[in-house]
């Protein structure tokens, strides 16, 4: 919708109406740093024929005026986080929208939620138009009940658009597009041509996500990264010179095909949903440059330079352990392997080869990469594909190329397969032939291993499953539900309200103290003072807001009570179904441990402090019987 958004607004600007014959368009870009807010304001200027009024400067500015045709004024806030060079009292944003009111003037304003935190501070409350117009772009309550202001107003989440009415006069159409309301790495679909301008609200499509099992990667259904993402791929692709031994050119090679880049965004929004981080375009970028040349720093991308001609030419050796050595080696910078592997510290790497030394390199995104390495779950859950291909890959004990057998049974490998790993796959396979001699077990091992991780992660890869991608997707239609109604499957709200509320040994409520932790289940023979929690008294609502599940446990009666908030993130889900399905306990559960134990102090405080209900208190005896009374 952003793009939307500009378009029309220069479809205003171009329009050549003066300015006392139409209301003022404000039309605001809200989001973090590295969203493409800023490329957007000059993708737009670029569209209109203005007469830029303020003077140039060396760096870039707060905000640019420009005069439009007829006299008519727009100015573009490029980045509110720059403290304007006149001091005031009151906020420059708020200012800017004044002005811009006051004088009919459009405005696009770039904003970080920072700025309008900050703002929104120095808002009186005076029922002017900018103090309200601030307060809404933070919250969707009502910010206009105090003023003398009319409002009509639409909220599509991602998308608001308000008309502003003063004394029967329109005085602003606001348009406004949350930028980083979802994600890049979700299915681009929705974008369309903007024929009118701004006066009424923008069509907007739903915004649905696409889980990453349902993904096929077909041509136009990628997701939004990726089209930027395989055209930066070919653009480099076209200054490498053609090399078969060349790991970093297959990379290019790979990357530049649509279905590979929309693989690999699949693999990324894994990382996402698993770290619960939400990738700007600076993180994704950084991301590409890392799946393409690993964590070289520029200052050591020609010793990768020397380093990769070396092995090349080592590669040309007629022995074949030198030769394979080198092809390992060379393998380790190929996009699925850098990416795990690169720039974590030299004593958790194992290869039987040599690798590069990569410059240390340790960010969140990183991290929520390394979280999504194949290696740690591959697969969906049922686990026929992890056998299928752990059986075609045995083959090449046996004198087989794997490969062969992948592509029979998946034709479409062939878009994510290089001549490099054929030569690749070759070497290893002509080192493991018994009829070419005797090797090492313990090298025999080691190679078969390297070759096991290589294509464990090549296929995952192609096919964008990042580890959990079962319950990546689960978690995905859980948003899609939750957008359209406003709940979640019966099987889902069962398993989480058992985790919240599990039941008491010898009772099928739940029981909480009063003065201890409630993180683990009380025993009969624990010495507590402990209050009932009807269990089937309560619910679980669940509303989609922008990147996030947000789920309402709810008490039910004559009226709901909201008994406690949380967010339905990938480990409360893991670890919610992992205890229904008898799988047991999951590493997840030491990163919601104290969050159950706020939900559950909350729980107790509804159950206790609500009028009206009833209240059975258990107090049990170490070694004794529990006494229960009302």
């Amino acid at each position: 919708m952003a793009k939307e958004a500009c378009d029309a607004l220069a479809i205003e600007c171009n329009s050549g109406k003066p300015n006392g014959d139409r209301p003022p368009y404000l039309v605001f870009l809200v989001g973090g740093a590295g969203n493409g807010k800023s490329e957007l304001a000059r993708d737009f200027l670029s569209q209109i024929d203005a007469k830029r009024l303020t003077p140039e400067a060396r760096f870039s500015q707060r905000k640019y005026e420009f005069e439009l045709p007829h006299g008519s004024r727009l100015t573009v806030v490029n980045d509110a986080t720059i403290p304007p060079e006149e001091a005031a009292e009151e906020g420059p944003l708020a200012r800017e929208i004044l002005n811009a009111i006051s004088t009919r003037s459009n405005l696009l304003a770039c904003v970080n939620r920072g700025v309008l935190i900050g703002e929104a501070r120095q808002c009186i409350a005076s029922g002017h138009a900018q103090d309200a117009i601030i307060k809404w772009l933070l919250s969707t309550e009502a910010a206009w009940q105090n003023s003398e202001i009319q409002a009509e107003i639409s909220d599509k989440g991602h998308y608001r658009f308000a008309r502003l009415s003063q004394e029967g006069d329109v005085i602003a159409v606001i348009h406004v597009v949350f930028m980083d309301y979802l994600s890049l790495l979700e299915n681009g679909d929705g974008q369309s041509e903007v024929a009118s301008g701004l006066e009424t609200e923008l069509n907007v499509a739903p915004l649905k996500l696409l889980p990453i099992l349902d993904r096929d990667h077909a041509e136009g259904k990628e997701a939004t990264f990726a089209e930027p993402l395989a055209s930066a791929a070919a653009s480099y692709l076209g200054g490498i010179k053609k090399n078969p031994y060349d790991p970093i050119r297959a990379n290019a090679e790979v990357l530049a095909r649509s279905a590979a880049a929309s693989a690999l965004c699949a693999l990324f929004r894994g990382a996402e949903v698993i770290s619960g981080s939400h990738f700007t375009y600076r993180d994704l970028w950084s991301l590409f440059v890392h799946s393409l040349v690993g964590s070289a720093t520029p200052a050591a991308f020609a010793k990768l330079e020397k380093w990769v001609e070396a092995k090349i030419e080592q590669a040309g050796s007629t022995a074949p352990t030198e030769h394979l050595d080198a092809m390992m080696s060379l393998a380790s910078l190929r996009s699925h392997m850098v990416l795990f592997d690169a720039a974590i510290p030299s004593s958790q790497r194992t290869a039987p080869s040599e690798s590069f030394d990569w410059a240390a390199v340790d960010n969140e995104a990183l991290l929520a990469i390394r979280s999504i390495d194949p290696l740690r779950e591959f697969g969906p859950s049922s686990g026929s594909e992890y056998n299928a291909l752990l059986d075609q890959l045995g083959a090449i004990e046996d004198g087989k190329l794997p490969s062969e057998l992948i592509l029979t049974s998946w034709p479409a490998f062939e878009t994510f397969w290089t001549e490099f790993d054929s030569k690749l796959e070759k070497a290893v396979s002509t080192a493991l032939d018994p009829a070419a001699g005797k090797s090492e077990l313990q090298y025999r091992n080691s190679v078969l291993g390297w070759y096991g991780r290589y294509m464990f992660r090549l296929v995952a890869t192609a096919k964008g499953w990042p580890a959990h991608c079962s319950l990546i997707s689960r978690w995905q239609s859980a948003w899609n539900l939750a957008k359209r109604s406003n709940r979640l499957e019966k099987d889902v709200e069962r398993s989480i309200l058992a985790i919240i509320l599990p039941e008491t040994e010898g009772s099928r409520e739940s029981y909480f103290p009063i003065l201890r932790s409630r993180v683990e289940t009380l025993r009969d023979s624990d010495r507590s003072v402990t209050v009932e929690i009807p269990r089937n008294k309560y619910e679980i609502g669940a509303v989609a807001n922008g990147e996030a599940i947000i789920l309402h446990l709810e008490r039910i009666g004559s009226s709901k009570i909201s008994a406690a908030q949380t967010v339905l993130d990938f480990h409360l889900l893991r670890e919610a179904l992992s205890r229904t399905g008898n799988v047991g306990f999951t590493d997840s559960l030491a990163v919601i441990e104290p969050r159950l134990e706020r939900i559950r102090a909350s729980v107790l405080a509804t159950q206790i402090g609500n009028e009206g209900q009833s209240k059975n208190f258990r107090v049990t005896y170490r070694g004794g019987r529990a006494e229960i009374f009302s």
